[in-house]
């Protein structure tokens, strides 16, 4: 309800879609429909929605904590950060045309493919699994 509240007293409420729980299928097509994707506000830490959203080269909005990130990705993602109304109304002034707002979808997904790539991935999983284990993980 707020957030719908803060939606008409900016004045955006026509550029703005609030979507039920969605199937996969309809929820693929709902990010590659928008010019931005708004995710999470309180935990910090990306869920699939804001991988796949990056993945499919759409802007991102999110509270992502750089500091945390840091210790899985080897950067911080390029993505509209914040967790409170003043931070976000500050982000989303900053990508005020559409143009903008591709660029940083388009950022998103090299950022994306670049942290998720397979060797990266091979790595941090030997990484991980030495580290629970104390055992070093061999090629």
């Amino acid at each position: 309800a707020a957030a719908k509240k803060l939606v008409v007293d900016l004045g955006v409420a026509d550029h703005v879609r609030f979507v039920p729980r969605l199937n996969q299928p309809d929820l693929q097509r709902s990010i590659e429909d928008a010019d931005l994707v708004a995710d999470q506000f309180d935990q910090g830490t990306p869920g699939i929605l804001a991988l796949q959203t990056m993945a499919t080269g759409r802007a991102l909005s999110i509270h992502w904590d750089e500091f945390s990130s840091l210790f899985a990705y080897s950067t911080v993602p390029p993505v509209l950060n914040g967790n409170d109304e003043d931070v976000l109304y500050q982000a989303l002034g900053g990508c005020a045309s559409r143009d903008e707002l591709q660029a940083l979808g388009k950022a998103g997904y090299d950022w994306v493919c670049r942290e998720y790539d397979r060797r990266k991935l091979c790595e941090r999983l030997r990484l991980s699994v030495s580290l629970v284990t104390g055992i070093p993980m061999s090629r």
